[in-house]
């Protein structure tokens, strides 16, 4: 099965900058450091599988060759809770464990997520706070108070110190939203941040947020300006933009461009970027998010099939399902597929019968880096490092989706080459 995309015309200026220069983003030392950022929360569940399996987490991931990449790998996602670290079933003791400083580390799997920096030099390992289940109230509870605030600070400094973390990544979801949220969460935030930067920067730790991409969060949740003076670099959620878990008809996870008769123009990747820089975050800082895994959905009638049609909930796959997933699907049942191409969006779907599911391939991902390369951001974030086709099944090749982000991020110097030789491969 193979997917062909119409190719985008670099502009002139973007061009000579992409080929001047071959750092995207640095780690420590400027110049020297090529990573790619892996989304944040890897549970603690998840913990135990990293010797055996990818982590699900952010982070960035050496690319196999020494010297030539660097990782910040912020996984682990905990829960905070009366300003300290919830450690949840991680607890040494019953009943109280947001009084716990530490948790086990065996049983949480702290050393061995530590550990991987023994394989690699460069990783900057992290513990990441938040996550979707998290949710807001206690974040705001924290925020809202001065004692909590400073408390907090201190206290996620020493847990990272503790375990030989080398930074902090702080994922809430949402400020200003969800739950019990306040309306001043969001200045809150960045005095919280504040604080963080003061205490982790006592021991030169690294300091990073996620956000919501969409436009909107900017004026209810983020001072754009004021989190990027004190964090290192921002994970930028570009994805999830459509659903069946809220919405009725089919829509792309992250399409990279608007489409014709979209009603919100910047409602995409590339939208949200643009209201980003234009709001003031500087582009070396942003992270572009791009997602490993796909929604599926049923479709109300399958003779109507394109973006925008009627769906009844989520497909047989189930509401998110991994590429792993989905390109050994896609390959076992080719003849019974159609995989069709949006050459606006520079993105997948694929149809069978009444399901419609809407994912990354090659050919997409390679666009959205190329994308982050020609709008000269910071890197690339991607969610989930255990959803990309990490046993080489789909095409004998392991994370192939990883490889491409990293071909173009490492080698941006050779774009159009690049951009010619990575799109004639075949591609699910």
């Amino acid at each position: 099965m193979q997917v062909r995309g119409k190719q985008r015309e670099i502009p002139e200026k973007t061009r000579r900058q992409a080929s001047s220069t071959s750092t995207i983003l640095t780690c420590e030392n400027p110049g020297t450091t090529r990573p790619v950022a892996i989304e944040p929360g890897t549970p603690w569940w998840e913990a135990s599988r990293l010797t055996s399996q990818p982590p699900r987490s952010r982070g960035a991931v050496d690319n196999g060759k020494k010297g030539q990449g660097c990782a910040h790998v912020p996984g682990l996602g905990l829960g905070l809770t009366k300003g300290r670290i919830n450690t949840g079933r991680c607890a040494t003791r019953r009943g109280d464990s947001s009084s716990l400083p530490i948790g086990r580390p065996k049983r949480c799997g702290y050393r061995k997520f530590v550990a991987l920096k023994e394989k690699n030099a460069d990783l900057k390992v992290m513990v990441s706070i938040g996550g979707w289940a998290a949710g807001t109230t206690n974040f705001s509870a924290v925020v809202s108070d001065d004692d909590l605030r400073s408390r907090s600070a201190e206290h996620i400094a020493s847990f990272a110190l503790l375990h030989g973390f080398d930074g902090v990544d702080i994922d809430w979801e949402y400020p200003g939203k969800r739950d019990n949220a306040s309306s001043t969460d969001k200045a809150n935030f960045v005095i919280w941040l504040g604080l963080l930067r003061q205490e982790l920067s006592k021991h030169d730790f690294l300091l990073s947020v996620a956000v919501g991409a969409n436009r909107s969060f900017i004026e209810s949740s983020y001072d754009v300006q004021q989190i990027a003076k004190n964090v290192d670099f921002i994970t930028f959620m570009t994805y999830d933009f459509h659903s069946s878990s809220f919405e009725n008809k089919t829509g792309y996870n992250a399409p990279l461009f608007q489409r014709p008769g979209d009603e919100d123009a910047f409602y995409n990747v590339d939208g949200c970027v643009s209201a980003w820089l234009d709001s003031g975050v500087p582009r070396t800082k942003l992270l572009l998010g791009m997602p490993l895994y796909g929604h599926s959905y049923e479709l109300a009638d399958e003779s109507e099939a394109g973006v925008g049609a009627p769906t009844v909930g989520p497909g047989p796959a189930n509401l998110s399902t991994s590429f792993s997933q989905i390109c050994q699907m896609l390959k076992k049942e080719a003849c019974d597929w159609s995989v069709i191409w949006d050459e606006y969006a520079m993105v997948p779907y694929a149809t069978k019968g009444k399901s419609w599911i809407s994912y990354e391939d090659r050919l997409s991902i390679t666009e959205k880096a190329l994308y982050a390369v020609e709008h000269n951001l910071g890197g690339a974030s991607v969610w989930a490092l255990d959803a990309d086709d990490f046993a080489g099944n789909c095409f004998n090749i392991k994370y192939p989706l990883l490889t491409n982000i990293l071909r173009v991020i490492n080698y941006n110097k050779y774009l159009e080459y690049r951009r010619f030789s990575l799109y004639n491969t075949d591609t699910i």
